[in-house]
């Protein structure tokens, strides 16, 4: 399975080092689009979710990870399961000794181990998403796990049944929970016609679909530069995302005044900016690669221009004149 694992994975590693000249890239190492500055803005500074990076496997099994802030906290989102720790080290445990089980576990190992070094590394490392991988082996030692409860019976009472009471209690309220966010989407409401796309998407994207639809009124020749606002989608091609989400932090490490940060965007024919008010604060609140001079450097920059439209909650479009 490692074998296999190392098959699948390996193209993907030697188009990134063809073409970036990293095969890690973007999480560690420079490259020509991950310069110092931006490599720098990544770097883990030496905080981590937890207690600690050494509990990261274990902390991301049972919680799940997805860069979440909760009251300034790094938190947990992506639920993977703690049934993958609980089961899978049941199953570990009990057939330490079959060949697949040592397989599965070495494959576990290594992807928690490189979790570990790359959230010292790197925050972007600390993304479930990415180690999706290692929920195969890890949903193969449940089995092992779920096996030999299966077998075992405590007391003339058969762990078996109250297990498997607890795992459909389970997938009962994962459903539940589910098909509960679908119905407060209106997602089958657009499914079966009762109401527009456009209905559904200004409900679910609230302020960011009103942005889309001002921008999409602007004369042809605007080009519009964001600032933390990552999102692209039902945009014009004339609006350049803040995809990194680290464009004002690598702007006043090369650019030093306000007129010269407006002149730089305007050479690069910017007509507006908008800003993300909420991503602004967001960043602003919880992370500490910025300096307080950086943030008096914006509001420098921003009254040097026309005031702003604001457009829902938390959106504010400037005219760069």
């Amino acid at each position: 399975m490692l074998f296999i694992g190392g098959l699948v994975f390996l193209p993907w590693l030697v188009t990134l080092l063809i073409f970036t000249g990293n095969p890690f890239y973007p999480h560690i190492f420079e490259t020509s689009w991950i310069n110092s500055v931006r490599y720098e803005f990544f770097k883990n500074n030496g905080t981590s979710p937890g207690l600690s990076s050494l509990w990261l496997p274990v902390a991301t099994t049972w919680h799940g990870l997805h860069k979440v802030y909760i009251e300034g906290k790094l938190v947990f989102a992506t639920d993977i399961g703690p049934l993958l720790l609980s089961l899978g080290g049941i199953g570990i445990i009990t057939n330490f000794k079959d060949r697949k089980v040592i397989i599965s576990a070495i494959w576990l190992f290594l992807g928690w181990m490189f979790m570990i070094l790359g959230g010292f590394a790197s925050d972007l490392f600390w993304q479930t998403r990415l180690y999706y991988s290692l929920i195969a082996p890890a949903a193969l030692l449940v089995g092992y796990g779920w096996n030999f409860i299966s077998q075992l019976t405590v007391h003339q009472v058969r762990p078996q049944k109250i297990l498997g009471i607890l795992l459909i209690l389970i997938t009962i309220l994962t459903v539940v929970k589910d098909l509960d966010a679908v119905y407060k989407k209106d997602s089958y409401k657009v499914v079966i016609g009762t109401i527009s796309r456009e209905s559904y998407l200004d409900r679910n994207l609230g302020s960011y679909y009103s942005v889309s639809q001002e921008i999409q009124n602007l004369p042809q020749s605007s080009n519009v530069l964001m600032l933390w606002e990552p999102r692209g989608f039902y945009m014009p091609e004339n609006v350049l995302a803040d995809v990194w989400i680290d464009r004002w932090y690598i702007t006043v490490q090369n650019i030093p005044s306000s007129t010269e940060i407006i002149s730089e965007w305007k050479r690069k024919d910017f007509t507006h900016l908008l800003i993300n008010e909420n991503g602004m604060e967001f960043e602003k609140e919880n992370n500490d690669k910025y300096d307080y001079t950086d943030w008096v450097l914006l509001q420098q920059t921003l009254k040097i221009l026309p005031p702003p439209l604001k457009i829902g909650q938390g959106y504010s479009l400037y005219t760069l004149d």
